[in-house]
């Protein structure tokens, strides 16, 4: 991938969900893992930038997909409030977040971002 990308000078956007509040009570094994990510993204991204790879990420609070109900994963109730701690009081819709990563993955348009992170989280501010 990092030939390709070498090639055009193309964006590289990963992805983790909402880092978990400050004291949270996630689980440490998940809270470790994204603070993995968004390190990992923020460490490589000056390397990457150097050779033309702009390496940024997306962390999306709640949203909506078909994977909150595959495989009954999650009790009803919790997927009825879902969101609802969110200042809009609801999850994000797969077309509210969709933009952030046509954004970091267009050469016209963020040409000049590397190792940012961008959460669109519905208001949930602590999160970052």
């Amino acid at each position: 991938m990092i030939t390709h990308a070498e090639s055009g000078g193309h964006g590289t956007p990963s992805h983790t969900s909402a880092r978990p509040r400050p004291r949270s009570a996630a689980p440490p094994d998940y809270a470790a893992s994204k603070a993995a990510v968004v390190a990992f993204t923020k460490s490589v991204a000056s390397h990457l930038a150097e050779r033309g790879v702009r390496a940024n990420m997306v962390s999306p609070g709640p949203t909506w997909t078909v994977l909150n109900v595959a495989g009954q994963r999650f009790p009803d109730d919790y997927l009825t409030h879902l969101g609802g701690s969110s200042p809009m009081g609801r999850v994000a819709q797969p077309e509210e977040v969709a933009p952030a990563y046509v954004y970091l993955a267009s050469d016209a348009d963020s040409s000049f971002t590397v190792g940012e992170i961008i959460a669109v989280t519905g208001g949930l501010a602590d999160t970052r």
